[in-house]
């Protein structure tokens, strides 16, 4: 899984049919620390994230495409979760 803060929406002129009415954002890679790494994707939103929210997706294989429970959906990304913090424990590496 990864962090990411989303900065814009996707709106393709077509879709693949099972992709169709799933919203598709524009979402910077964040690293541990919710910094920003420069690397952009875009992911399939399976909860209602909003723009500037932090977000935890879900990335690469079957896994990103087996959030919906309809159907499998051809995703790279797809986005499970806000964030409302993140932190380690101190004295962890």
């Amino acid at each position: 899984m990864k962090f990411g803060k989303v900065v814009g929406k996707v709106t393709p002129s077509y879709l693949y049919p099972v992709v169709e009415g799933k919203a598709l954002l524009l979402v910077e890679e964040l690293n541990e620390e919710l910094k920003e790494t420069g690397n952009f994707l875009i992911a399939t939103d399976a909860i209602g994230a909003g723009y500037g929210e932090y977000v935890v997706m879900t990335t690469g294989g079957l896994e990103a495409g087996l959030v919906f429970p309809e159907r499998i959906v051809p995703s790279d990304a797809t986005i499970i979760g806000i964030v409302d913090k993140s932190g380690k424990k101190e004295g962890t590496k």
